[in-house]
């Protein structure tokens, strides 16, 4: 029902870090019509997902597949095809995700192929956020989580309010969207690693 192929919620230490804001009011014009995507909450703009040349994903006929997945007992992992999500927006896109069951650590890398446009990585968050270069570092509750950059894709850490474009949405108070904007390229590998802090 949302815009959100690829969306991931995270938690670790007992905290929520990477969140879905959920659903909006189902009382607005057009909500399940016509002007359902024109609803922020509804889109990949707000989702933990990827927004390729500001347009929102598709409502794809075909699901996105998870093309690999396996692990033991310290790690799991997976991978899956987006691309039915963003027809015309690329050639091919792949999210592979990593989780280390012991650490808590997570690592997400995304692979675009062709993009049509610039491709901004984000996660919807409500800690606060101190931005140091290449990471980040996130607080709540007495616990902190860092975000780390492993590519070279260019795009600086940037973080801006959850706000819809209309009033009559939520308002989404007290959330962040925490996020990056790669330069369109022939191919991007965007790498980034999640890690509880001690």
């Amino acid at each position: 029902g949302h815009l959100d192929a690829g969306s991931f919620v995270y938690e670790a230490q007992g905290v929520r870090w990477c969140v879905d804001l959920g659903s909006d009011n189902y009382n607005m014009p057009g909500y399940f019509g016509g002007k359902r995507w024109n609803y922020f909450r509804l889109t990949n703009h707000s989702h933990n997902t990827l927004v390729i040349g500001d347009r929102n994903q598709a409502a794809p006929e075909e699901p996105c597949m998870i093309t690999d997945a396996g692990g033991d007992e310290t790690r799991q992992w997976l991978s899956i095809d987006l691309g039915p999500a963003y027809p015309k927006q690329a050639d091919a896109i792949t999210r592979h995700a990593r989780f280390d069951t012991t650490s808590g650590e997570t690592g997400i890398e995304d692979v675009i192929v062709n993009p049509a446009g610039p491709v901004r990585w984000a996660v919807v968050t409500d800690a606060s956020i101190t931005i140091d270069g290449p990471r980040v570092t996130l607080e709540k509750d007495g616990r902190r989580l860092q975000l780390t950059r492993g590519d070279d894709a260019g795009g600086a850490w940037t973080a801006t309010a959850a706000a819809p474009p209309s009033a009559r949405e939520r308002q989404n108070k007290g959330y962040q969207i925490l996020s990056f904007t790669a330069p369109k390229a022939d191919k991007l590998r965007l790498q980034v690693r999640l890690k509880p802090a001690a």
